[in-house]
């Protein structure tokens, strides 16, 4: 199929590539990245910089660089979508973008509450992640993160 062949690696999200330091982020998006007026700190990472206002396949999100919290390099880029109220529609809308981009995803499940779509490549692993729990927690995520490369399957 076209669509596969289409990208055979992905060397991390838009320019950026895994194991950069804030500087080397900084020089790839000078006049949109923004320092974060609080660090955000995460299990075994952080973030300082940020995209705000971002369009995305028509929907408005922040991406965000993740930093490893021992190397102080990039570990993680999470795109976080703005709108609750599109999620549902903007999950199946993302997930053609990328299907259109990367091929048919690794993994594809899902259902009205919690759905995720994979796609694996050698360097990067990028999933789009749905979840609402009403009333509590509501969310739409593209997370771009480095491919394990001892062989294992994790994900």
């Amino acid at each position: 199929m076209e669509k596969e062949e289409k990208i055979e690696d992905v060397k991390g999200y838009h320019r950026t590539c895994w194991g950069m330091t804030s500087e080397e982020i900084i020089e790839i998006f000078p006049s949109t990245i923004r320092k974060l007026e609080k660090r955000e700190n995460y299990k075994d990472s952080y973030a300082a910089y940020a995209i705000p206002e971002v369009s995305i396949g028509g929907f408005d999100a922040t991406v965000e660089f993740q930093m490893s919290s021992v190397t102080d390099r990039l570990q993680q880029v999470l795109v976080r979508f703005a709108e609750p109220a599109l999620f549902e529609t903007g999950f199946q809308a993302l997930m053609q973008m990328l299907a259109d981009k990367y091929g048919t995803p690794a993994i594809q499940n899902g259902s009205e509450t919690d759905a995720t779509a994979i796609w694996r490549f050698p360097t990067t692993t990028i999933e789009l992640k749905y979840l609402n729990l009403p009333s509590v927690w509501k969310f739409l995520t593209i997370r771009y993160f480095a491919s394990v490369d001892d062989g294992s399957d994790l994900i």
